[in-house]
């Protein structure tokens, strides 16, 4: 990876400045997507919940205009995506499962499970996919200064969590994402993390003992999206997981992952996406 973020992007395009789309026509369900879709979630200030689907191009991709998929998401305190289940934390400290209805939304009541409890004081949730590389997917929290990992048992469980890293000794953290973002050259899933130096940061999961390597320096400048950097997914669907990030004037900008740690010069996508509102 060494493109940076403030460099000026080349073909910027963009379709999702959501405020001028705000009819009726445009909140109806989406349809459910595929098994690893790309797409950017969104909680209003209202609590609703809303996906801007990933649309290819030539070179890059756009957004889909919005599809409303839940509400009464205002409780939740942090929310992240294993493929196309969404796990939350919700303000008592409970970790819940909601799986992707027929029709794309994601309904409460009988539509969610709970998984855990005692998250209370992490702040930070990340959706780790088969970090250890056993066939079921994980979580990552970040707790004060300390980063946690949550083993899958399958099924809307996970083990007690572990410790993963002591972050005393990391800078200063805002965003983090994993993916498999090095493709064959990495033991596993890769995580993320935008430094406060603004320094874009990845390490890697060492296979025999699953502590995490040294950081790589892979990019700078990153210190613009603060806490609003995400992995969408897959939104061109070359095969590769790619990055977004906001920025403080509430733009979205795409970076086109190649698998092997690079990516392309931005692409703005989007516009009125406020710091206030959850990004995952």
């Amino acid at each position: 990876m060494t493109a940076e973020p403030h460099r000026s992007p080349t073909n910027t395009r963009f379709v999702s400045d959501h405020l001028p789309v705000r009819a009726a026509a445009y909140w109806t369900d989406c349809g459910a997507p595929g098994t690893n879709p790309g797409a950017v979630l969104r909680r209003d200030v209202n609590g609703d919940l809303y996906r801007y689907g990933g649309v290819p191009t030539v070179r890059s991709a756009v957004l889909a205009k919005p599809c409303k998929v839940g509400s009464g998401w205002q409780t939740m305190k942090h929310v992240a995506r294993q493929r196309t289940t969404l796990v939350a934390i919700d303000s008592a400290g409970q970790l819940w499962h909601y799986r992707v209805g027929a029709d794309g939304s994601y309904p409460g009541g009988a539509g969610r499970t709970l998984a855990g409890s005692g998250f209370e004081n992490d702040d930070l949730l990340v959706a780790a996919g088969d970090w250890d590389g056993d066939g079921t997917t994980d979580l990552i929290t970040r707790r004060a200064d300390e980063l946690w990992f949550h083993k899958g048992l399958g099924v809307d469980s996970y083990k007690p969590r572990e410790l993963l890293a002591d972050l005393a000794t990391w800078e200063i953290v805002g965003s983090m994402v994993a993916g498999d973002f090095v493709g064959t050259d990495s033991p596993g899933p890769e995580l993320i993390t935008v430094a406060e130096t603004g320094h874009l940061l990845l390490r890697t999961r060492d296979k025999e003992t699953g502590a995490l390597s040294a950081p790589k320096e892979v990019g700078t400048g990153w210190g613009v999206y603060g806490t609003a950097l995400i992995g969408p997914g897959d939104l061109n669907n070359d095969g590769h997981p790619d990055l977004v990030g906001r920025d403080e004037a509430g733009k979205l900008f795409y970076y086109k992952c190649d698998g092997a740690g690079g990516y392309a010069a931005r692409d703005e996508i989007g516009t009125s996406f406020p710091a206030g509102e959850m990004l995952f």
